[in-house]
């Protein structure tokens, strides 16, 4: 599975996520190209997920700025 990610996306990802050891990039100027097989695709966007609802909302229940990164990291991540 090929996904784009913009460079704070693939930041975040790398920082926070266990699963991305397992990640092949593909470095460009604008984006990060990665190629990760399905299990891991589907362990980072369930990761995704669960960070989301601990620490993506403000206390208005808004997209906080994690809660933006990771919203588009579950998307990507879709299989």
């Amino acid at each position: 599975m090929e996904v784009k990610l913009t460079l704070l996306e693939f930041e975040y990802l790398m920082e926070n996520c266990e699963f991305a050891k397992k990640i092949l990039t593909i470095k460009n100027k604008n984006f990060i190209k990665t190629c990760v097989d399905i299990d891991t695709a589907e362990s980072i966007r369930e990761w995704a997920l669960d960070e989301l609802e601990i620490k993506g909302f403000d206390e208005n229940y808004e997209l906080n700025s994690d809660g933006k990164i990771l919203e588009a990291l579950v998307d990507l991540f879709y299989v």
